[in-house]
């Protein structure tokens, strides 16, 4: 029973937090596809 509540409550953090987290990292490095900045004309 402990062991399902900390699943759920890790896989929670980690899609709500950890994800976008990196992904907004990633964006500032230059490192996610699609995001070049300036470049529309």
């Amino acid at each position: 029973m402990i062991a399902v509540v900390f699943g759920l409550l890790s896989a929670t953090l980690l899609v709500l937090l950890v994800i976008p987290a990196l992904y907004v990292l990633f964006d500032d490095w230059g490192w996610a596809r699609g995001t070049q900045h300036g470049s529309d004309g």
